[in-house]
């Protein structure tokens, strides 16, 4: 699929406050109505970047010691194999492993982005944005109870690549699976025919804030 050109498009963005390690977004303050952003450009200009996230080297160690401490004692009282692979699947995505997880999948989606799809905007300097019609999908993957947040309707003029975040939702530690996601996401295409996609935009350009909105008034 090739590169979007949109004008005055009207998308919305999930600000979220903090990081899983509680690490507080430094952008926030430029997040208020009438605001214009622009993205882009130099990676340290630019607000409320994928990039500062995961290239972040602070972890809340207290609560990754805790979050271990508890899964130990509940496997140890687990008898059942599908709770036990619970137990694991709740480690990978909120222990260490995802962190992990989550830099080797943004090193390698910007890698074949270069080298293969260099004409779409990065997701590290880009703003990630989406529609009206995906929003409920998303505020469902990024919950406010992990992730506090505020939800924004901008005006978006610039380059966007729309994909499908079925690609890169669902973590693995397969190198080449990783790989293989990746291409997927540049094409555009969606994932699979079957359900709906987590349709979500990487755009460079600018935006203008109209106005944050809560969750339930916005009508999907």
């Amino acid at each position: 699929m090739n590169v979007l050109e949109l004008t005055d498009k009207e998308l919305y963005h999930i600000h979220t406050l903090q990081d899983k390690s509680k690490f507080p977004n430094r952008h926030t303050l430029k997040w208020i109505d009438g605001n214009i952003l622009s993205f882009g450009g130099e990676i340290s200009s630019e607000s409320n970047l994928l990039h500062d996230r995961i290239f972040n080297p602070y972890i809340n160690l207290e609560g990754e010691i805790n979050l271990i401490k508890r899964i130990a004692k509940e496997r140890l009282n687990t008898k059942t194999t599908n709770l036990k692979d619970n137990l694991q699947e709740t480690f990978f995505q909120k222990g260490f492993m995802f962190k992990y997880y989550q830099l080797t999948r943004e090193i390698v989606l910007e890698e074949v982005r270069k080298s293969s799809f260099p004409e779409k905007p990065s997701r590290l300097n880009g703003i990630w944005l989406t529609d009206k019609a995906y929003l409920d999908i998303w505020l469902r993957h990024i919950p406010s109870e992990q992730f506090p947040q505020k939800i924004f309707l901008v005006k978006f003029s610039g380059k966007a690549h729309r994909a499908d975040g079925r690609w890169i939702t669902n973590p693995t530690l397969s190198f080449e699976k990783i790989y293989q996601n990746a291409i997927g996401y540049w094409t555009g295409e969606d994932k699979s025919k079957r359900g709906k996609p987590n349709a979500e935009f990487i755009c460079n350009g600018s935006i203008e804030i109209i106005s944050e909105v809560q969750s339930h008034s916005v009508k999907i």
